[in-house]
């Protein structure tokens, strides 16, 4: 199958290719990524051919780079309150998440309460530096987190936070944190390490 040119729309402007577009400039960058933006009409385009112009091939993946950080942010929701964002909730595919330290050009410095609850498919999470707490049942009964890191950075974790993580086999707790709520980790049957620092 041939393309003599090809339309990428992008907001308000457009890259336009000419030639023909081969596959694997879509799936070096994955086809989930792709999924989850406007962009759905080019998903995985393994049964095209040919040969991509150079020039228009490094445009295209210098576009869809651009994009990846707002797909990523898209995925969450939030609130801002005095210049500061709480992480609210969650929409994207789970597995490896990783909660960005900025949205919107403001830092991310809570998850809020039930953010993350009864998520069966968050699997890891990396929480960024600029978070200081970690409400309660932030990630409660997400039953295939198998791992968490929390950064020295995060002073308190509410209530149940990690409550029911029942394949959480390991947690660090950075040592930064000075408040660790009622049974953060209660009922978590899999855990067989968890590193409380000497703040607490």
């Amino acid at each position: 199958m041939k393309i003599a040119s090809f339309v990428l729309p992008f907001g308000r402007s457009r890259l336009v290719c000419s030639g023909n577009l081969p596959g694997i400039v879509i799936r070096a960058l994955g086809c989930a990524a792709i999924r989850e933006t406007s962009l759905a009409r080019i998903i995985c385009l393994k049964t095209i051919d040919g040969h991509l112009e150079t020039a228009c091939a490094t445009r295209l993946l210098a576009l869809l780079l651009l994009a990846l950080p707002a797909v990523v942010q898209a995925q969450f929701t939030f609130t801002t309150n005095n210049g500061a964002i709480t992480i609210t909730g969650y929409t994207g595919p789970g597995g490896a998440v990783t909660i960005p330290s900025t949205i919107n050009g403001l830092p991310v410095t809570s998850i809020g309460g039930y953010a993350f609850h009864n998520n069966i498919n968050l699997n890891t999470v990396t929480i960024p530096a600029s978070v200081t707490s970690i409400g309660d049942y932030a990630f409660g009964s997400c039953s295939n987190l198998n791992t968490v890191t929390i950064p020295a950075s995060v002073t308190s974790l509410g209530d149940w936070a990690f409550a029911s993580c029942t394949s959480l086999t390991n947690a660090i707790i950075g040592n930064g944190v000075t408040s660790i709520g009622e049974d953060a980790f209660g009922d978590c049957t899999s855990l067989t390490s968890i590193t409380i620092p000497n703040s607490v």
